[in-house]
């Protein structure tokens, strides 16, 4: 079963499907009890990274992200592309 969690940026809102793996089942429980809010910066010109205050497991991959994609980096940051780029990160 898919799961899903709304993402919400200033007044837009928007549907995001989590990947079935380890990760994103931690970072699901991690957003059980409240919302989490997360200052993004941005970096490159293709996505904006921020910290989540938690670090999570990882299955780094070498993968080419499109925008609108939302990874995990280093273990504590989500990272949000409005370009591609290709590295290793945990979908």
């Amino acid at each position: 079963m898919e799961e899903k969690m709304i993402v919400e940026i200033g007044s837009s809102s928007f549907t995001a499907t989590l990947a079935e793996n380890e990760a994103a089942q931690a970072f699901a429980a991690h957003l059980q009890d409240e919302p989490l809010t997360v200052s993004m910066s941005d970096y490159a010109g293709f996505e904006k990274v921020g910290a989540i205050g938690k670090r999570l497991p990882a299955t780094d991959r070498r993968t080419t992200t499109e925008p609108g994609d939302i990874v995990l980096y280093s273990r504590d940051q989500i990272v949000m592309f409005y370009g591609k780029n290709t590295w290793e990160y945990t979908r």
